[in-house]
């Protein structure tokens, strides 16, 4: 039985001022758009010298929920994928954050990512994991020039990172 080689990843919070030059490495890898959130905190991974990927977060301001904060944008590059470097820069982010008393939520529609959270006891399930929710309302032209809207339901995986 073939295992893994370890792996050692080196993370770096991007200052505000590189945040567009390192999101144009991986922008066009993430799976809903290239956009990114001006008000994200940023950080790189690199493997063996090289960017391999990048995670931002975002506050969530909120009347509940106090000093909490979400995954924006975790990407990691193709050639680099599988080899659980998505789960461990996550889980980084997540230690940072809860080192500066700040909780950790994700939500990702990676079915590999949620079920590798799902085993994980570092990762807690929120009452929203698992189920279908409306994220998206696609218009569509037809060939007429009308427009067709329909909600686009997709299952997600949801968890707050609560650490060791």
């Amino acid at each position: 039985m073939f295992k893994r080689p370890a792996i050692e990843l080196e993370v770096y919070e991007v200052p505000k001022e590189l945040k567009e030059k390192y999101w144009a490495l991986f922008k066009k890898h993430h799976y809903l758009g290239e956009t990114l959130n001006k008000a994200a905190r940023c950080w790189v991974a690199y493997l063996w010298e090289n960017p391999v990927a990048f995670n931002s977060v975002l506050a969530m301001p909120s009347g509940s929920l106090k000093n909490a904060w979400r995954e924006h944008r975790l990407v990691v590059l193709s050639d680099y994928q599988g080899m659980g470097i998505g789960n461990r820069m996550s889980e980084c982010i997540g230690k940072i954050l809860r080192s500066e008393d700040k909780r950790f939520f994700s939500k990702t529609a990676n079915i590999k990512l949620g079920e590798y959270r799902n085993g994980k006891d570092i990762w807690r399930p929120t009452s929203k994991n698992g189920k279908a929710r409306p994220d998206n309302l696609n218009r569509k032209k037809n060939y007429n020039n009308m427009i067709k809207e329909s909600l686009s339901l997709r299952v997600c995986y949801s968890h707050e990172y609560i650490g060791d």
